[in-house]
């Protein structure tokens, strides 16, 4: 079971669509035509909905009275992160837990979760929540920075940072690209997974780990020599060289046994990033056999390297 309604009233249905698609970027979902409501899918229509109801309308505004109504969106950190950045861009002003101006997002313990607060054009409060995986701590209400100073120890002279994101999202690379379309296309030919698409910016990933691209206006052209290599482990390299070669790129190092263990090889994406498959020397020769001969000779080890 989840909520899956939130109505709210609006002094203008027109205005606030604007500003729920532009600035949240929920999708427009209906109009009504005989009465001033505007319905917004929250993410997609499988998850929830929010009515704005115009002046008139039995949820609408009521002369004399103050209706303020609160409510949250949730999101990975790295959105809610993002979204502060977002709603500084376009002047809209952010706040803490204790309704002072703030970018910085607060914790509340017992939970635990951080979270930023806005008002949209009706002065309803807005929050941008996620759920942390620390340890709850029901004493503590403040900023991020503090929290995440109280999960530190020392431990033989060495501070120990306790992890508070899954691993997959504790680095994270972010390429800047001329074309998002034209990247977004090359990595998922490969065989990246298309978490999330906007204008501008895209994330993709490889077994949950996850890959940025935004674009970037101005960019020179791609030079001889690339600034950046990432590296991709696979059980069968044979197999995405043979997809990555139907994609004609520039190949930088052909498929190959390596002295250091590994069977790789290394090509330059549209915007000249060099990427770079692999797999281990012993791996790729068993999933041959397991591929060619059936698993018997892969359980007996063999190895022919």
């Amino acid at each position: 079971m989840h909520l899956y309604e939130t109505h709210i009233p609006v002094a203008d249905t027109r205005a606030s669509e604007v500003f729920y698609r532009e600035v949240i970027g929920l999708p427009f979902a209906y109009r009504d035509p005989t009465r001033d409501i505007v319905f917004m899918w929250v993410d997609e229509k499988e998850k929830a909905m929010l009515g704005l109801w115009g002046p008139g309308t039995a949820l609408g505004p009521q002369p004399g009275a103050l209706r303020s109504h609160h409510f949250a969106f949730g999101v990975s950190f790295e959105q809610l992160l993002q979204a502060i950045d977002k709603l500084k861009e376009r002047g809209i002003e952010t706040f803490s837990f204790d309704k002072q101006p703030s970018r910085e997002p607060s914790v509340i313990g017992w939970m635990p979760s951080a979270q930023i607060y806005f008002r949209d054009p009706d002065g309803h409060s807005l929050e941008y929540i996620t759920l942390l995986p620390d340890p709850a701590d029901a004493s503590f209400i403040g900023p991020y920075a503090e929290w995440t100073s109280r999960l530190s120890h020392r431990q033989g002279g060495k501070l120990i940072m306790v992890p508070y994101v899954d691993p997959t999202e504790q680095l994270v690379v972010e390429l800047s690209v001329r074309d998002l379309k034209r990247a977004v296309s090359f990595y998922r030919a490969l065989g990246f997974d298309l978490l999330r698409e906007e204008e501008r910016f895209a994330v993709l990933a490889w077994e949950g780990h996850q890959l940025f691209l935004q674009q970037a206006d101005h960019l020179p052209e791609p030079s001889a020599t690339a600034v950046v290599n990432l590296r991709v482990m696979v059980p069968d390299v044979d197999q995405i060289w043979q997809r990555a070669t139907e994609l004609r790129p520039r190949i930088i190092v052909p498929l190959g046994d390596r002295h250091y263990g590994l069977r790789d090889f290394t090509i330059a994406d549209p915007d000249g990033f060099e990427l770079r498959f692999a797999s281990r020397l012993r791996a790729v020769t068993a999933f041959r056999f397991r591929r060619q001969d059936g698993d018997v000779q892969a359980d007996l080890g063999i190895d022919t390297r």
